[in-house]
């Protein structure tokens, strides 16, 4: 496998199985990231709420664990605006 793409407990790339294009590729470590801290996988970030970050929705990390296979698809319309209902 390709450096960064997430390496499951038994060995296997993490891919969606509806997609096998979707594996999770894990975040490059910051500068300062320590041994430990560069070794953090998908599966950690999804866990910690990480998933939601513009840094690695905008880097395309972690789709797989975060959920973001269909990343490619349109977006959804936007609801329509409330009235507000006052009076």
């Amino acid at each position: 496998p390709g450096r960064g793409v997430t390496i499951g407990r038994d060995g296997a790339v993490q891919c969606s199985l509806e997609d096998p294009a979707c594996c999770d590729v894990a975040p490059p470590p910051s500068e300062n990231a320590t041994e430990a801290e560069a070794a953090f996988t998908c599966g950690q970030q999804q866990f910690w709420g990480k998933c939601d970050e513009p840094w690695l929705i905008e880097g395309g990390f972690c789709r797989y664990s975060c959920g973001r296979c269909d990343d490619d698809a349109p977006p959804a319309p936007a609801p329509p605006p409330e009235d507000g209902g006052g009076g």
